[in-house]
């Protein structure tokens, strides 16, 4: 690719009439990955990144947040707010910025929709914040499985492409 060497030591047969495919869903970085090879973009690496103080950092922030949270709305509820909503939005997107805004917006409708319908019944808040997250949760897998059947975007694939 004029006069750039992209990678060395890569041995990759393609026969006549065969074709190779990049598969994914959208947002796994394919485009990413040709801009990359085709020298647009440079390559990134991850070095200095100390990823095992972040992941600690991360795991006592969340403790520290789920034992305040648990403590004015109880466990079970703070458990389904900090889990349904972001596998909902994984659910729906590949994309880590759009799940992260799917996440909160699923999660700030559920904890709204939660207080007006327990408003006018008689079961507590909790049932009805879980309930609207577990459906929003049960949309997106029928969206998914409804979007595959009709085929559009499929699942990761891995493999060889017939």
């Amino acid at each position: 690719m004029g006069g750039r060497t992209l990678w060395s030591g890569v041995d990759l047969t393609v026969g006549a009439g065969e074709f190779t495919a990049v598969l994914g869903p959208h947002g796994v970085g394919r485009s990413t990955m040709v801009k990359v090879l085709l020298g647009i973009l440079p390559a990134a690496a991850g070095r200095g990144v100390p990823v095992r103080l972040l992941g600690t950092l991360f795991l006592v922030l969340l403790g520290v947040a789920t034992a305040e949270a648990s403590q004015i709305a109880g466990t079970l509820l703070v458990f389904a707010l900090m889990v349904i909503p972001p596998a909902t939005a994984q659910q729906l997107t590949g994309r880590p910025g759009l799940s992260l805004l799917l996440s909160v917006a699923i999660g700030l409708e559920a904890c709204w929709a939660g207080p007006v319908a327990a408003y006018y019944q008689p079961y507590l808040l909790g049932f009805f914040v879980t309930g609207f997250a577990f459906a929003a949760f049960v949309f997106a897998h029928l969206h998914r499985f409804a979007r595959e059947a009709v085929g559009g975007r499929a699942p990761l694939q891995t493999g060889n492409a017939a």
